[in-house]
């Protein structure tokens, strides 16, 4: 069903990019997934889910969460979970976010081809959390410190018997590496651009030396962040441009029985390096 797998795309890109909240659509998902409710219960857990899409459409992601909360009380259905599960991760509440997605996975009823695209899904952010997330923000607390020696830890990606959309998820979880540096590395530069700040109003125990030095490390903070933003937005919509494609024009998995891959990243004195290995 074509409309789920591009609902699915959709969730995959507001996980990524963070871009504008779109979420899966109740008849795009499992309809008859989940514990069965009565007529009444049933009829005010759609009450609270559109509440809840309202309020996610507003932005106001706290609200919506505890809507979804009142609707799945009522009616555990997969769609609750996977839309409860996009609002937790704009909050950056990842582990609450994964096990909504787990929950989703393990109770959607539809075609193999959906149930694999949330288990990648799924996997995707499994790897993200667990292992691609933490090192991120290792490499961009190097870089703030000044420390590019070259350690490199690889993550293991999800296996896929699709080698086309394992492409297109790693190019999405790769963008997400970049820019979880990125957003790491300007988090981590507060600090620095408070000191110029004081610096650049001059006073006591301020200097024209302290304050040439600050500045040039705040560009060079700034290239690094506009080049890794660049870069890790282009990989997500380039790996979602490739899931998109792989829905609409090849309905066909691939010859190949599996694949398997794993990501690397480490600080350099320009940035930060990405390494993608693919085993077919």
């Amino acid at each position: 069903m074509k409309s789920a797998g591009l609902h699915l795309v959709r969730l995959l890109l507001v996980f990524i990019i963070g871009s504008t909240g779109l979420l899966m659509t109740r008849t795009a998902s499992a309809q008859d997934g989940g514990a069965t409710a009565s007529d009444s219960d049933a009829i005010e857990a759609d009450r609270h889910y559109g509440e809840a899409v309202r309020l996610f459409g507003e932005g106001r992601y706290r609200e919506a969460i505890e809507e979804f909360n009142r609707a799945i009380e009522l009616a555990e259905e997969p769609v609750f979970f996977c839309n409860r599960g996009i609002a937790l991760i704009k909050l950056n509440e990842w582990n609450a976010a994964l096990s909504d997605l787990k929950t989703c996975r393990t109770t959607f009823e539809g075609s193999p081809a959906e149930v694999a695209q949330i288990d990648a899904q799924y996997k995707g952010l499994r790897a993200f959390v667990r292992g691609v997330r933490p090192r991120a923000i290792e490499v961009a607390r190097d870089i703030a410190a000044g420390d590019i020696s070259p350690k490199v830890v690889e993550v293991p990606t999800p296996q896929s018997p699709w080698n086309v959309e394992l492409a297109g998820h790693l190019s999405m979880g790769t963008g997400a590496v970049l820019l979880t540096t990125a957003v790491t590395l300007d988090y981590l530069s507060g600090d620095l651009r408070d000191d110029f700040v004081a610096e650049s109003k001059g006073g006591t125990g301020t200097s024209p030396e302290r304050y040439r030095q600050l500045r040039d490390e705040l560009e060079t903070r700034q290239n690094v962040f506009t080049a890794l933003t660049i870069s890790g937005a282009a990989l997500a919509v380039t790996g979602a441009s490739v899931l998109a494609y792989t829905w609409f024009f090849d309905d066909s998995p691939a010859e190949s029985s599996s694949t398997a891959g794993s990501v690397s990243v480490a600080p350099t004195e320009s940035g930060a390096a990405l390494q993608l290995h693919l085993e077919f």
